[in-house]
């Protein structure tokens, strides 16, 4: 039996999205039998999407309770959250390399395996399979190192060894670092594969050096992290007090788990927290 380790309680009145008067309130929640789970870890969950990977230690459960219209309705939404008050809401898994249980899980695109473990051209590319740690050998990962899928009509996928190798390298070698060093005995190569640069990388803004590069917002505002605060001079503020202003600096204090996307590699230490 495992431990429950993921709640969300869906109520259609409070849908961002419209919703329809039979529409039911439901729970859905997940148990979890794996001892060790990086995912889990860092606050998510591969059975929370759908899209992803089937995960043999998760168990997904939903529970439907009543439409808009029953009188039930309000009190089994009450019922359900007092019942789920101390599980969290987990979140979609991070694009990483991570060892889920007995598993190790690989979110590369086109890095698909067949009901043998077998590296294969499958029908979605979005990757996110689960191996068993005990295929994940390094005969395997010099495979997916060397492999280079075709499709039919196209020809090679090369967006394989150009995108998903390098980024799964630069994964391998820092979550496993001796399996890395022994690739790199048997196949040197891989190092001239492996990612170089930090720059498009996520990672949390608390770890990251301050004072050194730029940041920019969706409204291509410019924002500096002094270590304490994120502050820009031409940012567009919404929602102030006057409609007519002008911007002299605006500062914003981040929480502790706020991610950015790397800019300059000299923001990056030996302390920095990677979430892709």
């Amino acid at each position: 039996m495992g431990k429950l380790v993921h709640a969300e309680i869906t109520k259609p009145h409070e849908s961002f999205f419209k919703s329809f008067r039979n529409d039911k309130a439901s729970a859905f929640t997940v148990t979890c039998d794996a001892d060790h789970c990086e995912p889990r870890d860092r606050g998510e969950c591969i059975r929370c999407n759908l899209l992803d990977a089937y995960c043999p230690h998760g168990t997904p459960h939903k529970e439907v309770g009543w439409t808009r219209r029953a009188r039930k309705y309000h009190k089994w939404i009450a019922d359900q959250e007092l019942h789920l008050k101390d599980v969290p809401r987990l979140g979609h898994p991070t694009k990483v390399l991570a060892v889920v249980g007995d598993y190790i899980y690989l979110p590369y695109e086109h890095m698909t395996f067949n009901a043998k473990h077998q590296l294969e051209v499958l029908m979605w590319a979005c990757g996110g399979q689960l191996l068993p740690r005990e295929v994940f050998t390094l005969h395997l990962v010099q495979q997916i190192v060397d492999w280079r899928p075709r499709c039919w009509a196209q020809g090679e996928i090369k967006h394989y060894q150009e995108k998903s190798v390098p980024l799964f390298l630069r994964h391998l070698s820092e979550r496993m670092p001796d399996l890395y060093k022994a690739l790199l005995e048997v196949c040197p190569q891989a190092a001239e594969k492996t990612l170089k640069s930090n720059v498009g990388r996520k990672a949390v803004l608390m770890s990251l050096l301050p004072n050194i590069g730029t940041f920019t917002d969706r409204h291509n505002g410019t924002w500096v992290w002094d270590g304490e605060y994120l502050i820009s001079t031409n940012s567009s503020a919404a929602f102030l007090l006057v409609s007519k202003h002008q911007i002299q600096e605006v500062q914003a204090k981040p929480t502790a788990d706020v991610v950015v996307t790397i800019t300059d590699d000299d923001q990056v230490t030996n302390l920095t927290q990677f979430i892709s």
